[in-house]
Parts: structure tokens; sequence; C-alpha cells
């Protein structure tokens, strides 16, 4: 035996927080039994005393899809828990641990499997009080193998190698606290790095498709927070949960990274592609104010060749940001956000020459970035997924959205670029002013660089008929002012008394 805490406990059953008296071996698994009922996961397992230590047999962690849609299993080899010095509790399993999983959905089939867990120079250890833990545990290597995979009680034929993940120098420190009303996890894991492989041979009318590929990253870290009922997650009542305090906080951030995935079919290469990426840094996060996921990837690259592309596509660019929020329980001037930003992309010659092949197009690289805000006033409880199970109806109007912001657009390429930004607050007391709409007041304003010189080299290139080049540089001259070479200007006004302006002149 080796001392280790399974990925189950640093997955689904993380432990926790500071040591101020002796720790019990009973009472570090009865904090293990709280996570997973926390987590609205049912544990079924074996309890043996041997003297002072307490060996856990075979554990099965399980769990219910709402309304019946489903049901899902894990199951391991449980731990040994031993006294260690200073009032901690040591936590031992076997080197070699096999982890069966499966689920099952309503009319669609089930799946199950199981992965052979390696771990090699691990030790886990619990101290603390029963009611505040901290785990800490290192390893040297664990690897995870993919070793039997079956649909609907079939098993398929899986090489020695289907899947493979291997994680190298891992230190994990998880913190648990439980109070009258919930349990609180924090957790964080550090990879040197990761390797992830995969070849998977299906099957099909005679011919054998085969999908191989795999990925690495360096300097992972990932940190999580989450604040739990005690009695466990209602998926059909979080709206009043998120409101008792449930969240939860996560962050990933890697160092460089690369990937590659090949599927070929009876030896013939059908997709080949390989890609690389810098840094990345991603979040996600869930409470009372709402959902938001975002972050961003450093300088990316791709590859891709097959017998349907006439010739390698490849695409780079410097960077990507994202960010979405989004206000998920009843309330009023809540914020929504929606941001987006694509930095510097770069294509391929060969992709350039499909279209302009004698180059008349500028081919510096293009960005597209936007930045959209919001104020929504939430009329209707969504997450009562039990009241609209019973029937409830939302309101007629159940989002409103109070004011919208535009700001940070830019969008260039191939020698143009537009830029803006706008602000509207919607009166929904004036239904009338315009038909049937919220009255909106506000501005936007927009710059316009290159379009001609754009517009021309399309017309000479062929892409776009003269025809409905003119009708663009009708509108342009319509809807814009010049502010420079081959630069105009826009700006609209919308008022409250229904009137709006373009440039100063009335069109409605």
């Amino acid at each position: 035996m080796r001392r280790f805490a399974p990925l189950a406990a640093a997955l689904a059953l993380p432990l926790a927080q500071p040591a101020l008296a002796d720790l019990t071996p009973d009472d570090a698994w009865a904090i293990w039994t709280a996570q997973a009922t926390a987590l609205g996961l049912s544990l079924d397992a074996t309890e043996t005393h041997e003297g002072a230590a307490l060996q856990i047999g075979k554990i099965t962690l399980s769990g219910q899809l709402p309304d019946e849609a489903g049901s899902f299993y894990l199951s391991f080899t449980g731990p040994r828990f031993e006294p260690a010095a200073n009032g901690a509790v040591s936590v031992l399993m076997a080197e070699t641990v096999h982890w069966d999983f499966g689920g099952a959905l309503k009319g669609e089939g089930s799946l199950n499997g199981s992965v052979t867990q390696r771990c090699d120079g691990a030790l886990a250890t619990m101290t603390g009080t029963p009611q505040a833990t901290v785990t800490e545990q290192t390893i040297d290597k664990c690897t995870f193998t993919l070793t039997s995979v079956s649909l609907n009680g079939e098993a398929l034929d899986l090489p020695s190698s289907a899947v493979r993940i291997v994680l190298n120098q891992g230190l994990n420190r998880v913190e648990t606290a439980l109070d009258d009303t919930h349990l609180r996890l924090k957790k964080n894991s550090q990879l040197a790095s990761y390797d992830l492989s995969y070849h998977l041979e299906l099957p099909d009318k005679g011919k054998t498709g085969v999908f191989e590929g795999g990925g690495s990253a360096s300097d992972v870290d990932q940190s999580s927070e989450l604040t739990l009922p005690k009695d466990g997650i209602d998926p059909l009542g979080l709206h009043d949960q998120l409101r008792a305090g449930l969240s939860v906080v996560v962050r990933v951030t890697s160092g460089a990274g690369s990937s590659f995935q090949r599927v070929t079919q009876d030896g013939t290469v059908i997709q080949d592609q390989t890609s690389n990426q810098g840094a990345s840094d991603f979040y996600l996060t869930l409470d009372s104010t709402g959902f938001s996921e975002g972050g961003t990837m450093g300088a990316f690259s791709t590859r891709m060749t097959g017998p349907e592309l006439p010739f390698p596509v490849a695409l780079s660019a410097e960077g990507f940001d994202v960010l979405l929020k989004v206000p998920l329980l009843m309330g009023e001037g809540q914020d929504a956000n929606f941001r987006i930003a694509l930095r510097q992309l770069t294509l391929g010659d060969d992709l350039w020459a499909l279209f302009d092949p004698a180059g008349k197009l500028p081919r510096d690289p293009m960005s597209v970035a936007f930045d959209l805000g919001a104020k929504v006033s939430i009329l209707y409880d969504f997450l009562d997924i039990r009241a609209l199970m019973a029937g409830a109806k939302p309101p007629e109007m159940p989002v409103m959205v109070k004011t919208a912001r535009l700001g940070d657009l830019r969008i260039a390429g191939a020698g143009a670029e537009l830029t803006g930004q706008g602000d509207v607050t919607l009166d929904y007391t004036d239904m009338e002013t315009f038909d049937g709409l919220p009255a909106p007041e506000g501005q936007a304003a927009v710059t316009i660089t290159g379009a001609q010189g754009l517009l021309d080299k399309l017309v000479e290139l062929g892409l776009l008929p003269e025809e409905q080049a003119m009708g663009t540089r009708m509108m342009l001259a319509m809807f814009t002012k010049p502010s420079g070479d081959d630069s105009v200007t826009s700006e609209v006004e919308i008022r409250k008394t229904g009137e709006v302006t373009v440039n100063g002149q009335r069109v409605k």
C-alpha cells in the first residue's frame, strides 16, 4: 500500500481546513461522507475497524437526474485511514486502483466503463477537527488508463492504450469547513505537466475508423471554492439554494500546450490537425448574482490537412478573450455582459489565395472585438423547476432589458476597420411611441476607415458585383459623413419623443 487520496477525493470529494486538535480515522471518513451528501450524491460503502485504523471497502457514489431522466454511478476500492503523528490521519490506498463508472438516460441507452489508476510517490494526510479539516497530497506521477467501455451492454474492442492521462508532479490542498447549514470546500491542485493520448478503432459497415490524438500542457493550476447546502444540492430548487448561499467558483490556468488529432479510415487519412497554444486562464462562477464564465488564451496556431482540402489550412492569432455573465434569479437592475476579442488573426497564404490569388487585398492580421453590457430585470424565477413542472406560466415579458451598452467595438481586416460605441435606455412605460416596443433613448457612434478601398478591390477580384458595391456606397453616403482620407463617421441619436437623428439630420 502507498499513501494516496484517490481521485474521487480530489474531484468529487475534496477534503479540508486547519488542524486544531486530534483527528480520528472516523472523523476523517465522516468528512468524506459529508462531502458526498453536500454534492447531492448517495454513498454506499463497508466500514471495518482494525484496531485504531478504519478500512473502507468498495465505495459507490451514485445520483439520479431530475424527473427520473437518468442515473449515474462511480465506484472504487476505498482507502484505509490510520492515525498518524501530531493528531493527523494518513489516507492509504493501493498503488493500483480500479474505477468503475456508468450512467443511463431514459430512452437513450446506457454507458459503462472502467479506468485503472496507478500512482507513484503519493502521500496524503488529513489534519484538523471534525468540523474543519485540511488534506495535503503529493504525487510523483499518476497514470489513468481506460480499460473498458460498453454501450447498451455491448463491449467495445479497445486497444490497451485507448485513452491514457498522465499527471506529473502534483500537489493538492483541500480545505473543508462545516457549519449548521453549509459545507465549504476550498481546493488548489498544481501539476508540473499532464499528457493525454487516445487511440480508438470503431468499425462501421465493414470499414474501420481510427480516431487518435492527444495533448499536453505544463504548469497547470486548478483552484475552486464551493459553498454547498449541507443536506445536498437540489437541482429542482436552485433558486432558493442560491439565495441561501450556494456558490461555485472554479479557475484553471496553464502554461503553453499542444494537441493533435488524426482520423483515418482503412489507412486513408480523413483529417489531420495539430495545434499549439500559449498560456491560458479560464474561470467559471455560479452564485446569487448569476452565472459567468470567461478567460483568456495566449497566442495559438492550428494546421489542418485532409483529402477534401485542396491544401493545408493554417491560421494563427495573438490571443483570444471571452466573457459571459447572465443573471439567473428574479430581481431588478442586474448586470449582464458578453465580451469577446480575437486578436491579430492571420490566415495562411494558401487560404488567402483561394479568393485573392494575385494578392490584391492587404493581408494584415484581422481582429474582432466588442463588449456588450446591459442592466436587466428578471420577473420570474426560471430556476424554480418544480413550479414550471407543475404548470406555472412565466409572465408575457419575463425579462426586461433596462439599459444596453456597446463598447470597444472593433472589426479590422483586409485594409478596413470599423470601430464604435453606444448606449441606450429603454422605457417600458411607453410602448406606443415605437409601435409596441419600449421607447429607447440613447446614442451611438461608428467610424469606418478603408471601406471604399476595400469595395474597389472586392469588385476588381470579382467577389462583389459592381451594382452591390454601388448600393453599399450609397448607403454609406446617406448615413455617414467624411472624417478623413477614406474615413467616415456616423452619429445616431434616439430621443424620448420618438425622434431619430443621424449626423444631426432627422430621419424619424
